[in-house]
């Protein structure tokens, strides 16, 4: 189901209203990231392990919406826009971000996540100092790591669902697991 969003009753059943545990659809601001983050912490502050995780990958997520989200917010500052879900089930927390992209990134975007979940623990900490050094997306702010860090910090594989709206524009969403 990560990988590749085949069951959307499964993924759908993440978004239940009683397995969300913090839900964001909106404008993505540095502010509004710190904030969230205080609140994964204190939602969280009885599990430092989960926590941690969630925090971190929360961070770097968030930041993947804030730096390559197409959708702007047209009131006030023009700010990027996005969706942040913290959800649950029995076994796992799941973190899930969504937003639009151009759709001439989706393949790219594909097979990066592709790469990242073929490789194990150690090569995947290789991969990442490789693309730190050469970055694989000249465009990239962060140098590609986000999706890398949130695989090695959540000890799961990401998952990654592009849906195609039109020729321009792409709906992407990640979703990542963490063991309770």
């Amino acid at each position: 189901m990560l990988q590749n969003f085949n069951s959307m009753s499964e993924y759908m059943q993440l978004l239940l209203p009683e397995n969300i545990i913090l839900s964001y659809k909106g404008p993505i601001t540095t502010s509004l990231i710190s904030g969230l983050s205080q609140e994964i912490q204190m939602k969280f502050k009885d599990n430092p392990r989960i926590n941690r995780k969630l925090t971190s990958i929360y961070m770097e997520l968030a930041q993947n919406i804030f730096y390559y989200s197409v959708e702007i917010n047209q009131f006030g500052e023009s700010d990027k826009v996005g969706m942040i879900v913290v959800s649950r089930d029995e076994d796992n927390f799941y973190l899930i971000t969504g937003n639009l992209i151009q759709t001439q990134q989706g393949d790219f975007l594909k097979q990066q996540a592709e790469k990242i979940n073929s490789l194990d623990v150690e090569s995947l900490r290789k991969y990442r100092l490789e693309i730190v050094e050469a970055p694989i997306n000249p465009q990239s702010k962060g140098a590609g790591v986000g999706l890398i860090k949130a695989c090695l910090v959540s000890e799961n594989p990401v998952g990654v669902n592009i849906q195609i709206i039109d020729e321009n524009l792409s709906f992407y969403t990640i979703i990542i697991k963490i063991k309770k």
